[in-house]
């Protein structure tokens, strides 16, 4: 059974528990406005949030109930965009929850999450945290409890920096 989110035209929070994201339409159209994100018992990776469900919507066939000029158009767009995806930020997110999860890394997604002001990834699989790669984010909150953290690596300015921002809670 498919999700159309796009019924919900102001939707700033969503949850989502043990689903495949395959199944979710339109989570490409709710980029732009959802604030709060949960998702638990669904993912591998970040990338499957936040990078191939965008693509995957953007590209994948059109429906045999759309009309005629509907699923010309979006053929001729999925071909167009297929072998070059650009990317949109998640202006809108503020808080992330993706804990309890089988994440093992947090890849090249936190780019695309600049205002992400909380973020838990507890009861994960991580093994390793990079504060430079967290370091351009806007966070304020991390919770990375209850992983298996082997490595933790940074530069010395975003060491002291974390040091101050823990210090001044």
């Amino acid at each position: 059974m498919r999700y159309d989110l796009s019924l919900f035209k102001s939707l700033a929070d969503l949850k989502i528990s043990g689903c495949d994201l395959s199944l979710i339409d339109v989570l490409s159209i709710l980029q732009s406005q959802l604030t709060h994100m949960s998702v638990h018992q669904s993912l591998k990776s970040m990338q499957e949030l936040f990078v191939d469900c965008v693509i995957a919507k953007r590209t994948s066939a059109p429906s045999q109930s759309a009309s005629t000029f509907k699923r010309w158009r979006r053929t001729c767009h999925g071909k167009l965009i297929a072998s070059r995806h650009v990317l949109q930020p998640w202006r809108s997110l503020q808080v992330v929850n993706i804990s309890h999860n089988c994440i093992k890394f947090l890849d090249q997604s936190l780019d695309l999450m600049p205002h992400v002001r909380q973020m838990s990834v507890n009861h994960n699989e991580l093994e390793q945290l990079d504060f430079q790669q967290l370091s351009q984010m806007s966070l304020v909150k991390l919770d990375v409890s209850f992983n298996t953290l082997k490595l933790l690596s940074s530069s010395k300015q975003v060491v002291r920096i974390l040091l101050i921002s823990f210090i001044s809670m």
